[in-house]
């Protein structure tokens, strides 16, 4: 059985810990990275909900659709997202290392805060 235990510290699970210290650390096991790898992860979607928590009350406010394609990720900093998304771009420079798949990964991410 594994056990989970998160510490919440300034709103997020992971404070400054890059990923590619875990990934060259060889005392992390590979759970104990999969663990660090998933705060990350749900940290840049907790980012993400904040946001879209905003243009979801907005465009209800304003009897307006509200859906993925009609807000997008960029749309976030007309709704305080600009200090957020610019850290999820700071995780993603430690998380993922190849550029290109910064965007993909972002959009995954925005998909995934979207439906909660």
């Amino acid at each position: 059985m594994n056990t989970f235990i998160g510490v919440v510290e300034g709103g997020c699970l992971i404070q400054s810990l890059p990923v590619a210290l875990i990934e060259s650390a060889s005392y992390f096991s590979a759970t104990e990275q999969d663990a660090y790898r998933t705060a990350f992860e749900a940290d840049m979607i907790n980012l993400l909900i904040g946001p879209l928590a905003e243009a979801k009350y907005v465009a209800l406010r304003d009897s307006e659709s509200f859906t993925a394609h009609l807000v997008n990720i960029n749309a976030l900093h007309y709704y305080g997202g600009s200090s957020d998304l610019e850290k999820i771009n700071d995780y993603l420079d430690v998380f993922i290392a190849t550029k290109s798949l910064h965007e993909q990964k972002l959009s995954e991410f925005f998909s995934k805060a979207f439906h909660l």
